[in-house]
């Protein structure tokens, strides 16, 4: 259970309806159109919960405040310490999937890792590449194992919402600073046009900002330092609470504002932005290069229609490859994601690892 727009409109309009009771003898009390205001509202909420409109509602470990660390230094938030966690969502409480999510020295397990040998692949990336709504059998990483004969040492550092500069101090503090000349790795980036926005201001206000100066990568602190209302340091705690917490959650911004962002597209972004991300894979994989890890970006269809994009790659060495565009039937057939919610499924993480590996097979970085 937990608090709902519905719930926050109610008190305030008992509230107001209570202030009215005390002061119903001035002329100029205008109580009575507040509440009529949220009244309105509240009605409006209420009647979306009960018509056609699709509610969906996260559950389990995953929805609750065990799942997501908060305050990780260099990346904002993180996964959870060691053990299994459930994550249920329900649509109109039907199930759309019920899974774990089995968590070891902070990356999801892969159980076709080979972790009794130094040959490494490392994958990068947000909920796709960890594999929301899938268990640990079900996600890219998992089938790539297999399709290398259980070959390689498999990690998973995927991770719900990352962006390229949560990629990029995750490559800087964590893949850097745990190298070591016995470990010979690959590392590949799942590139998804939307992560392009989250560079700019994500989920969580401690994360890292960077900016592009004078053609120069700068780190300019966190989000919390960009963005002027979280300046404010008595309303931060609440702001956040009041926008993650309730208005995100309420039916109201499910129905006219969830889709629209959905619905955004790559060309819409500006190009400034565009660059900011530009600038921070560039830089991982210059930190890759000097400590002689082989990197690759695995762009999405969208990325690799785009020749701002692509040409930078190909200005800078950068490797990529696009398994999305070796799918013929990618937009059209239901199997390829998960219903109801969005996600690459099973299915369609079993023949990208395919892809991967013939792709990779074919540039010379693996070998099993």
């Amino acid at each position: 259970m937990y608090f709902t727009l519905g719930n926050l409109l109610l008190i305030i309009i008992l509230l107001l309806f209570t202030i009215f009771l005390l002061y119903r003898g001035n002329k100029r009390v205008i109580f009575p159109y507040f509440i009529s205001f949220f009244l309105s509202i509240y009605i409006y909420e209420e009647l979306l919960l009960k018509s056609d409109f699709d509610f969906l509602v996260n559950l389990g470990d995953y929805s609750s405040g065990k799942y997501f660390r908060k305050d990780v230094p260099n990346l904002g938030y993180g996964p959870p310490k060691d053990g299994s966690f459930s994550s249920i969502k329900l649509k109109n409480n039907d199930t759309v999937y019920s899974v774990i999510y089995s968590i070891k020295d902070k990356i999801r397990i892969t159980p076709s890792s080979n972790n009794k040998v130094n040959n490494q692949i490392l994958f990068l990336g947000c909920s796709q590449t960890f594999g929301e709504g899938l268990n640990d059998n079900e996600t890219l990483p998992h089938y790539f194992g297999l399709e290398t004969n259980n070959f390689y040492q498999i990690k998973n550092y995927g991770f719900h919402g990352y962006g390229p500069h949560n990629i990029h101090s995750l490559v800087k503090y964590n893949i850097l600073e745990n190298s070591s000349d016995e470990i010979n790795a690959i590392v590949l980036y799942s590139f998804y046009w939307y992560h392009i926005n989250r560079a700019i201001s994500n989920v969580s206000k401690n994360e890292p900002w960077y900016e592009v100066e004078n053609n120069q990568l700068i780190y300019k602190g966190v989000f919390q330092d960009k963005q002027g209302v979280n300046r404010l340091g008595v309303i931060s705690k609440y702001y956040d609470f009041f926008i993650n917490r309730v208005v995100r959650r309420s039916n109201i911004y499910k129905k006219h504002f969830l889709n629209e962002h959905m619905g955004l597209e790559l060309n819409s972004i500006k190009k400034y932005d565009i660059k900011r991300s530009l600038f921070l894979i560039n830089d991982i994989s210059n930190i890759l290069k000097s400590i002689e890890m082989n990197f690759v970006v695995i762009v999405d269809k969208e990325i690799s229609k785009n020749n701002f994009i692509m040409n930078y790659f190909k200005i800078n060495n950068i490797t990529n490859i696009c398994l999305d565009c070796e799918i013929s039937d990618l937009e059209n057939n239901d199997l390829y994601k998960i219903q109801n919610d969005g996600h690459n499924s099973a299915h369609l993480n079993r023949l990208k690892a395919k892809i991967l590996s013939d792709k990779l097979l074919s540039l010379n970085l693996i070998n099993f």
